[in-house]
């Protein structure tokens, strides 16, 4: 059941819950999801997890359909850890399989720099693949990886069973405290959003309410519901926008060809991608058939 790698700090298999790394990063563009399965987008993402192999088993992934746009990215924080050891090595298992595979990569976050340890780029077999890299010696540290997603929907990317090995680290802060986001304090966790900033980053009180959605979602997530919440950069829906305008994706126009050729999917079709943006389900989004 791989409960003797459970309590391994930094070490995760998604099977409960993501083992204290974040999902919910200020300055990215969208988050992380867990799953189980198939991810839903027909040509891109896993049949099963990696940890169990089976449709039952969990990973963590990023979502290549509308809304999303090239270029946008999600970033999964670890924990900051302290003294790691001089051979220590970081290692996950990925799964890249889509003809639109964007981007991830992996940072090494200190408290004055982040600096890019590795990029994978390419489409990989259907299979999950195993990555390691060896992590620079750094006092306080913690691991950025961020998902960035491809020219189309086909650019769904999934990771499990994140480890550490030969590493020797230990949690920044004891677990009464909550670690300030730039890693330089820890404060009482009784301090988070208590209305006064104890962090001079201001991080213990990013996630207590107050939102303008400019970085991130400020912990606001969706539950179960027939409709899902989306953070945008503008509400800009028009028959009038040329399909080339921004990244197209506020076009209402009739044009159904791409520049090469290849019909678009029209939003009441459920193939080749299953979706949920319908016009049932977005009746004020100007979704026609």
């Amino acid at each position: 059941d791989n409960s003797d790698e459970d309590s391994c700090l930094g070490n995760c298999n998604f099977e409960k819950d993501t083992c204290g790394w974040d999902t919910e990063a200020a300055y990215d563009d969208f988050n992380w999801m867990m799953a189980q399965g198939q991810t839903g987008s027909y040509g891109t993402g896993p049949d099963a997890d990696h940890t169990l192999g089976t449709p039952a088993g969990h990973y963590i992934y990023i979502e290549g359909s509308y809304p999303r746009v090239k270029g946008d990215a999600a970033w999964l924080l670890s924990p900051w850890f302290v003294n790691p050891t001089l051979n220590c090595q970081f290692s996950f298992w990925v799964h890249m399989m889509g003809a639109d595979i964007g981007e991830l990569n992996i940072y090494v976050v200190s408290t004055t720099s982040r600096d890019l340890v590795t990029t994978l780029s390419q489409e990989q077999d259907v299979v999950w693949v195993q990555q390691t890299v060896s992590l620079p010696r750094i006092d306080a540290f913690r691991i950025l990886m961020e998902g960035v997603i491809g020219d189309g929907y086909q650019s769904d990317i999934s990771i499990d069973d994140i480890s550490f090995k030969d590493c020797g680290i230990q949690p920044l802060c004891s677990a009464d405290q909550f670690a300030c986001q730039d890693g330089l304090q820890c404060i009482d966790k009784a301090l988070v959003c208590d209305f006064g900033f104890d962090c001079i980053d201001k991080s213990d009180e990013a996630k207590c309410g107050n939102c303008n959605f400019e970085h991130g979602k400020c912990g606001y997530a969706n539950v179960d519901g027939d409709i899902q919440w989306y953070r945008e950069k503008n509400a800009l829906h028009s028959d009038n926008i040329d399909c080339q305008f921004n990244d197209g994706t506020y076009y209402r126009g009739t044009v159904n060809k791409t520049k090469s050729g290849k019909p678009c999917q029209s939003w009441d079709s459920q193939y080749p991608h299953q979706h949920r943006q319908t016009s049932e389900n977005y009746p004020y989004s100007g979704l026609g058939s």
